[in-house]
């Protein structure tokens, strides 16, 4: 599993230049929809422009390389609700609760 931050961001081309001023790097042409900024752990992307959920903040996720399905079955293994497979635009995802009540969600590579 690979770490993915997602930024919601009404300023895309501002939270990249923030970010790059950081010290994270991405390409030259900020799209105004989906940037990613590479970082030593992980992926640092900024989703801009309209969503169908109006979000601002941070969301953790995750991708894996393997099937979802997979992902489900480790956790009915461990005693864990398996979490809904959803179709996106991008491809699949997995969105599971933690024991604390917080929503993860898991895209498929």
């Amino acid at each position: 599993m690979k770490l993915l931050i997602v930024q919601y961001s009404a300023n895309p081309q501002a939270s990249a230049k923030f970010y790059t001023a950081l010290g994270l790097h991405g390409p030259a042409e900020v799209d105004p929809m989906w940037t990613e900024l590479s970082a030593e752990g992980g992926t640092f992307a900024i989703h801009g422009g309209p969503t169908d959920h109006d979000k601002r903040g941070f969301d953790p996720c995750m991708v894996t390389d393997c099937p979802l399905e997979d992902v489900q079955a480790n956790l009915v293994a461990a005693g864990f609700d398996p979490g809904r497979i959803v179709e996106e635009d991008f491809g699949r995802s997995l969105r599971v609760i933690d024991p604390d009540g917080n929503e993860l969600q898991i895209n498929q590579e």
